[in-house]
């Protein structure tokens, strides 16, 4: 079981972190509020800015 979980763990770790620190990001936007009006745009109103994203998922 111990090693079924550093495998899985050493898997998970090579196929994670698309970006990392100091990498430049296309532009992407979302839904500022789920059944709100407006659309939060990383070109127009994140540039030059940290941007954390925490994503959860319920799939």
């Amino acid at each position: 079981m111990k090693t079924f979980l550093s495998i899985l763990l050493l898997f998970s770790f090579s196929f994670s972190q698309t970006y990392t620190v100091g990498s430049y990001v296309d532009d992407f936007s979302g839904d500022i509020c789920h059944n709100g009006d407006g659309t939060w745009s990383y070109d127009e109103h994140g540039r030059d800015r940290v941007t954390w994203i925490n994503l959860f998922t319920s799939w």
